[in-house]
């Protein structure tokens, strides 16, 4: 079965770049040759600060230009690449609370890559045959839409787009998270120096700053839609050229036929009116994700606190439940996507059946991208490389997600909790009943830490089934946890 480690998937990605395949930069040259160099020096890197400032060079440029073929204004984009500059000084202490913590600059880069390297090797393609599908619904719908000229809410050529900004972007607000475990260590320190009562550190908004959040929710609990602006005019003149059922193959057919001139009147009368309408579901969801601070959420706010693309406009943060018209509607859609894909990653409420949006997409290669995780060499307080390999490979129609632990000190090693809490994770974020059939997973942890001691741990998932064996014994998942919550999966 084949490695995936960064080395992978940087050369994949070194290679679709060199064929000027990324849509948000053709045209582009001499920084897909400056990328290109990047990204060779960071294979060659060994020292890990150097790496680090190699992949922020790297993120800088992918952000500026996916983010700005999205919308050309760029006002903000310093701001933001001087709070990343920020971010990574202060993950230089969380290293040194966490002897596991990853780094979140260059995981986002790997996020990134992997996932590009999943979404363009034919040999995963089952993953994602309904990617874009929840949007235009079918592909007649989307023929219907390209022959007659109208503007519609999802444009493909913005997909590469999205899945980059969102990516790079999704935890920006980790930092948020780690407050809590920086004020353990603090507590636990401050006794030995006879201090038993401290203040913790903790920050609230203020109700100005509450407004805002609250607009800001709206906006990625909003569902857009769209009305044919003349239907009755419409209707009649599809049947006047022998259309009597648009949205058919028959239908397409009879469309395809008419001059374009003609086809371009028509085209008029279908013209879609576009409004975007909060979810009060959604809204209330979300509301509480940000009163969690899930950091998820917190990334979603540090785009739109610095980048005004995110919060100008007649239809942003606005303060009703009532339908509001929005122009330009695909690429405040593309918008949309990034902000929602960042939110959902994180959100204990959100749950997949198939990867077919970027909000799916963002979350199920985030739970792959493990060969980010480094260690700290105990006496030398160096970054070393993690000890988890990773392997994927699709067999017989089902995804095999192989993490492997066969270095390190198994003494501070534990693959099975790893195993659980991939698990749970798996079991809450896929919506078993509903799976789509093309989605089979199959996780499976070694522990190769011991010789003579090697452990199996594998999760199989597909629709409506679940099966968890452990060391060759088939479990149920609720006793194996020990959690009431998974007593009535099917295994």
């Amino acid at each position: 079965m084949p490695r995936i480690d960064e080395v992978t998937v940087i050369r994949h990605f070194r290679n679709y770049l060199a064929g000027n395949e990324i849509e948000f930069l053709k045209g582009y040259e001499q920084e897909r040759s400056t990328l290109i160099s990047l990204l060779e020096k960071l294979i060659e890197c060994e020292d890990h600060h150097e790496k680090l400032e190699t992949g922020k060079k790297i993120w800088k440029l992918l952000f500026e230009h996916a983010m700005s073929y999205i919308d050309s204004d760029r006002r903000g984009y310093d701001k933001l690449f001087a709070m990343l500059d920020d971010y990574v000084e202060f993950e230089e202490l969380m290293f040194a609370s966490d002897p596991f913590y990853r780094d979140h600059t260059l995981h986002s880069l790997w996020v990134y890559f992997l996932g590009e390297y999943l979404f363009y090797n034919d040999k995963f393609s089952q993953l994602f045959k309904s990617f874009g599908q929840v949007f235009y619904g079918d592909e007649i719908n989307r023929k219907v839409f390209e022959l007659l000229e109208c503007d519609v809410v999802y444009e493909s050529r913005f997909d590469p787009s999205i899945r980059c900004v969102a990516a790079l972007c999704h935890d920006l607000g980790y930092p948020i998270k780690k407050i809590g475990e920086i004020n353990q260590a603090i507590a636990k320190i401050l006794p030995h120096f006879s201090i038993t009562t401290h203040q913790e550190f903790s920050f609230s908004y203020l109700p100005v700053q509450q407004g805002f959040l609250d607009g800001l929710v709206r906006i990625f609990s909003s569902n857009i839609q769209g009305k044919t602006a003349s239907e009755e005019e419409f209707t009649k003149a599809c049947k006047e050229h022998g259309i009597e059922k648009l949205f058919t193959s028959e239908g397409v057919a009879q469309l395809a036929k008419i001059p374009p001139s003609t086809r371009k009147k028509l085209g008029e009368s279908f013209k879609q009116v576009y409004t975007i309408q909060t979810s009060r579901f959604a809204y209330l969801v979300n509301l509480k994700e940000m009163e969690n601070y899930q950091h998820g959420f917190m990334s979603v706010y540090l785009l739109a606190k610095y980048l005004p693309t995110f919060t100008s406009g007649e239809h942003i943060l606005v303060e009703t439940d009532e339908a509001q018209a929005i122009s330009n509607p695909s690429r405040f859609f593309a918008k949309l996507m990034v902000l929602a894909a960042m939110v959902s990653h994180s959100s204990s409420y959100f749950s997949m059946d198939k990867i077919n949006s970027p909000m799916t997409f963002l979350t199920f290669v985030d739970e792959l991208e493990e060969f980010s995780r480094i260690s700290r060499a105990n006496q030398k307080r160096q970054y070393v490389d993690q000890f988890c390999r990773t392997e994927l490979e699709m067999i017989d129609g089902w995804l095999d997600i192989n993490f492997i632990f066969n270095e390190g000190d198994p003494d501070h090693l534990n693959p099975e909790i790893f195993f659980k809490d991939k698990v749970k994770r798996f079991l809450r974020l896929f919506n078993v009943p509903s799976l789509d059939e093309e989605l089979r997973l199959r996780l499976v942890v070694q522990d190769r830490l011991q010789e003579g001691k090697f452990r199996n741990f594998v999760l199989e998932l597909a629709r409506d089934y679940v099966r968890l064996n452990v060391d060759g014994e088939i479990m149920d998942p609720g006793d194996y946890l020990g959690l009431v919550e998974f007593k009535h999966k099917k295994s």
